[in-house]
Protein backbone atom coordinates (compact mmCIF):
# COMPACT_ATOMS: atom_id res chain seq x y z
CA UNK A 1 0.00 0.00 0.00
CA UNK A 2 1.29 3.44 -0.90
CA UNK A 3 2.23 5.90 1.83
CA UNK A 4 0.75 8.74 -0.23
CA UNK A 5 -2.42 10.19 1.24
CA UNK A 6 -4.30 12.73 -0.84
CA UNK A 7 -6.80 15.09 0.72
CA UNK A 8 -9.01 16.46 -2.03
CA UNK A 9 -11.77 17.94 0.12
CA UNK A 10 -10.10 21.37 0.22
CA UNK A 11 -8.93 21.54 -3.39
CA UNK A 12 -9.98 24.63 -5.29
CA UNK A 13 -11.33 24.07 -8.80
CA UNK A 14 -8.53 23.68 -11.32
CA UNK A 15 -8.48 24.03 -15.07
CA UNK A 16 -8.13 20.79 -17.03
CA UNK A 17 -4.48 21.70 -17.72
CA UNK A 18 -3.77 22.27 -14.03
CA UNK A 19 -5.58 19.06 -13.13
CA UNK A 20 -3.27 17.18 -15.50
CA UNK A 21 -0.27 18.85 -13.82
CA UNK A 22 -1.66 17.80 -10.43
CA UNK A 23 -1.79 14.21 -11.66
CA UNK A 24 1.93 14.46 -12.55
CA UNK A 25 2.85 15.67 -9.06
CA UNK A 26 0.62 13.05 -7.40
CA UNK A 27 2.26 10.30 -9.48
CA UNK A 28 5.71 11.59 -8.51
CA UNK A 29 4.83 11.54 -4.79
CA UNK A 30 3.21 8.09 -5.02
CA UNK A 31 6.34 6.67 -6.64
CA UNK A 32 8.56 8.43 -4.12
CA UNK A 33 6.81 7.06 -1.04
CA UNK A 34 6.92 3.60 -2.61
CA UNK A 35 10.69 3.96 -3.11
CA UNK A 36 10.49 3.90 -6.92
CA UNK A 37 13.15 6.54 -7.56
CA UNK A 38 13.62 5.50 -11.21
CA UNK A 39 9.95 6.14 -11.89
CA UNK A 40 10.16 9.50 -10.12
CA UNK A 41 12.98 10.49 -12.44
CA UNK A 42 11.01 9.41 -15.51
CA UNK A 43 8.38 11.96 -14.43
CA UNK A 44 11.05 14.70 -14.52
CA UNK A 45 12.75 16.40 -17.44
CA UNK A 46 16.43 15.40 -17.85
CA UNK A 47 17.47 18.92 -16.82
CA UNK A 48 15.06 19.19 -13.87
CA UNK A 49 15.97 21.93 -11.41
CA UNK A 50 14.99 21.23 -7.79
CA UNK A 51 15.77 23.80 -5.10
CA UNK A 52 15.24 23.98 -1.33
CA UNK A 53 15.99 27.66 -0.59
CA UNK A 54 15.68 27.34 3.20
CA UNK A 55 17.25 23.89 3.66
CA UNK A 56 19.05 23.06 6.90
CA UNK A 57 22.83 23.64 6.93
CA UNK A 58 24.81 20.71 5.59
CA UNK A 59 21.94 19.29 3.54
CA UNK A 60 21.38 19.42 -0.21
CA UNK A 61 19.96 22.78 -1.29
CA UNK A 62 19.83 22.31 -5.05
CA UNK A 63 19.74 19.50 -7.60
CA UNK A 64 20.41 20.21 -11.25
CA UNK A 65 19.51 17.35 -13.53
CA UNK A 66 18.21 13.87 -12.84
CA UNK A 67 21.61 12.62 -11.65
CA UNK A 68 21.74 15.02 -8.72
CA UNK A 69 18.04 14.58 -8.01
CA UNK A 70 18.53 10.79 -7.95
CA UNK A 71 21.12 11.17 -5.18
CA UNK A 72 18.74 13.25 -3.06
CA UNK A 73 15.71 11.02 -3.60
CA UNK A 74 17.67 7.82 -2.91
CA UNK A 75 19.04 9.38 0.26
CA UNK A 76 15.52 10.35 1.38
CA UNK A 77 13.94 6.93 0.81
CA UNK A 78 16.93 5.21 2.46
CA UNK A 79 17.19 7.62 5.40
CA UNK A 80 13.51 7.59 6.39
CA UNK A 81 11.42 4.52 7.25
CA UNK A 82 8.56 4.86 6.94
CA UNK A 83 8.58 7.61 4.34
CA UNK A 84 5.11 9.10 3.95
CA UNK A 85 3.76 12.20 2.22
CA UNK A 86 0.25 13.63 2.40
CA UNK A 87 -0.73 16.07 -0.31
CA UNK A 88 -3.09 18.87 0.64
CA UNK A 89 -4.38 21.84 -1.26
CA UNK A 90 -3.30 22.73 -4.80
CA UNK A 91 -3.40 26.10 -6.57
CA UNK A 92 -2.86 26.75 -10.24
CA UNK A 93 0.09 28.90 -11.33
CA UNK A 94 -0.51 30.22 -14.83
CA UNK A 95 0.69 29.23 -17.37
CA UNK A 96 2.38 25.93 -16.44
CA UNK A 97 2.77 25.56 -12.69
CA UNK A 98 1.21 24.47 -9.44
CA UNK A 99 1.55 25.49 -5.81
CA UNK A 100 1.10 22.36 -3.67
CA UNK A 101 0.81 21.97 0.09
CA UNK A 102 2.05 18.67 1.48
CA UNK A 103 3.39 17.21 4.68
CA UNK A 104 5.71 14.40 5.65
CA UNK A 105 5.35 11.86 8.43
CA UNK A 106 8.55 9.86 8.67
CA UNK A 107 11.06 8.32 11.04
CA UNK A 108 14.79 8.73 10.49
CA UNK A 109 16.42 5.29 10.47
CA UNK A 110 19.76 6.47 11.87
CA UNK A 111 18.41 8.62 14.71
CA UNK A 112 14.95 6.99 15.20
CA UNK A 113 13.63 10.54 15.44
CA UNK A 114 10.24 11.48 14.06
CA UNK A 115 10.31 13.79 11.08
CA UNK A 116 7.13 15.71 10.43
CA UNK A 117 7.26 18.74 8.22
CA UNK A 118 4.89 20.92 6.25
CA UNK A 119 5.85 22.06 2.76
CA UNK A 120 4.87 24.42 0.04
CA UNK A 121 6.13 23.12 -3.29
CA UNK A 122 6.08 25.14 -6.48
CA UNK A 123 6.15 22.88 -9.51
CA UNK A 124 6.52 23.81 -13.17
CA UNK A 125 5.51 21.13 -15.65
CA UNK A 126 6.76 20.90 -19.23
CA UNK A 127 5.25 18.39 -21.65
CA UNK A 128 3.83 16.34 -18.79
CA UNK A 129 7.05 16.22 -16.74
CA UNK A 130 8.41 18.13 -13.75
CA UNK A 131 10.91 20.71 -15.03
CA UNK A 132 11.36 22.87 -11.92
CA UNK A 133 10.53 22.31 -8.26
CA UNK A 134 10.99 24.77 -5.41
CA UNK A 135 10.35 23.32 -1.96
CA UNK A 136 9.85 25.44 1.16
CA UNK A 137 9.74 23.78 4.58
CA UNK A 138 10.89 24.14 8.20
CA UNK A 139 14.66 23.52 8.15
CA UNK A 140 14.82 23.03 11.93
CA UNK A 141 12.52 20.01 11.75
CA UNK A 142 14.86 18.49 9.17
CA UNK A 143 17.97 19.29 11.20
CA UNK A 144 16.58 17.63 14.32
CA UNK A 145 15.52 14.50 12.44
CA UNK A 146 18.92 13.96 10.85
CA UNK A 147 20.78 14.48 14.11
CA UNK A 148 22.07 18.01 13.64
CA UNK A 149 25.82 18.19 13.14
CA UNK A 150 26.50 14.51 13.84
CA UNK A 151 27.51 13.81 10.26
CA UNK A 152 24.47 11.79 9.27
CA UNK A 153 23.16 14.43 6.87
CA UNK A 154 23.42 14.32 3.08
CA UNK A 155 25.78 17.06 1.97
Amino acid sequence: MSGLHVTREFDVPLSSEASARQDVVDAFFADLVDGRVDRCLEICTPDVDMELPFQAPGLTRRCRGVGELRELLEWAVDFFDPFRIARGQVWELVPDGLAVQYRSDCVARATRRTYQNTYLGLFWISEGRIARWLEYCDPLATLVAVGGDKGSAKG
